[in-house]
């Protein structure tokens, strides 16, 4: 067996000599330290054989150089896993500053995102009419509750003459900054357009051609409607939009006037029907947007029947009273959160 083992000494100290110079190239500490462990073991195990052979003695150098060894080894592993531990405690550090810089970075740009959406807030809220219309006979109340800071409902108004006054909601498709410009574009077209004709379903009209005429889909579902207190009717044409809710003073009840219409931007050749109805003193017109029936909380919709009821009970309520009450129900119902833009338009005749 002694025979054996100096027979495979002799290419095994050959290989980890070469070994050994290859760590040294790598210059990696731990590799140096186990090199010269197994380079003193084979000098060891050399120096056993020769004396072997000469004397027929054993002073068994090999085992002191496997001591070695181990005790290079563990030296090694310690090494190591300091040198480990170093590198992951820089390359943490480093991460960490990383992800401030980032941070910090985004934090930045979300600060000059929030100012800019407070911009557009402010700037849509002024395309809203605050001033309640000069036409006697009129009262009006509205509430615009965007879904984000920006969103893509409308009301608008335009007072014709003395005696007449056109009425527009609207609800883009989406929510946020895109809605919000195309909103902007819906009330510029309205203004235009209100000023060439007293039709509702010829304004809808129009404004549906010039959205179609839009290289980005955009689909706006639209109520318009004019108020003649003269001849004391009110016109009304809808696209796409639920139907208007009717409450009479001095008749039971609260009803829907059922209307019909295609969404604008779906189709350049849609035709608007308007219909015409006759008001009476104590009448109210509510005109809104599907945010208030879709109002949401705890999986349950706000719903059309709890809106005729609210409008119904409410009845002998101030017109202000009735719009602020409105409010406050769809924000509780919705426990604070809305999923869509919420805007309702009430018109009493006085």
């Amino acid at each position: 067996i002694l025979r054996v083992w100096e027979v495979f000494l002799i290419p095994i100290t050959i290989l980890v000599t070469v070994k050994v110079v290859q760590a040294f190239k790598e210059k990696k500490r731990e590799t140096y330290l186990l090199s010269v462990g197994f380079f003193l073991i084979c000098v060891a195990g050399m120096n056993d054989m020769v004396i072997d052979i000469y004397t027929g003695k054993n002073i068994y150098l090999t085992q002191y150089g496997f001591l070695i060894l181990m005790i290079l080894s563990a030296i090694s592993v310690a090494y190591k896993d300091s040198r480990n531990e170093r590198d992951l405690y820089l390359l943490t550090r480093e991460l960490e500053e990383r992800v401030q810089a980032r941070t910090s970075e985004l934090q930045k740009k979300n600060w000059v995102m929030e100012q800019d959406l407070e911009f557009a807030n402010k700037l849509q809220s002024s395309f809203l009419p605050v001033v309640s219309p000069h036409i006697e006979g009129i009262r009006v109340h509205a509430c615009y509750m965007p879904m984000v800071q920006v969103g893509g409902d409308l009301y608008d108004w335009v007072e014709i003459d003395d005696n007449r006054i056109v009425f527009l909601v609207a609800d883009v498709s989406g929510h946020g900054v895109p809605a919000a410009l195309v909103s902007s574009m819906l009330k510029v077209q309205f203004l235009e357009y209100s000023k060439r004709t007293s039709d509702p379903g010829q304004i809808l009209h129009e404004i549906n051609r010039s959205i179609c005429q839009l290289s980005i889909k955009y689909f706006v579902t639209a109520v318009c409607a004019v108020v003649d207190t003269k001849a004391m009717e009110i016109s009304i044409a809808a696209a796409g939009h639920p139907d208007p809710i009717i409450t009479y003073k001095n008749q039971a009840g609260t009803s829907q006037k059922r209307t019909k219409g295609t969404i604008l931007g779906f189709l350049e050749a849609s035709v608007f029907h308007t219909i015409t109805i006759p008001i009476h003193s104590g009448d109210r017109f509510v005109f809104y947007t599907d945010g208030v029936t879709e109002a949401r909380g705890d999986g349950d919709l706000f719903g059309e029947n709890r809106l005729l009821e609210y409008f119904e009970k409410g009845k002998s309520d101030n017109l202000e009273v009735l719009v602020q009450g409105l409010k406050q129900e769809l924000i509780s119902h919705s426990k604070n959160e809305l999923k869509d833009d919420v805007t309702f338009l009430v018109i009493e005749i006085s």
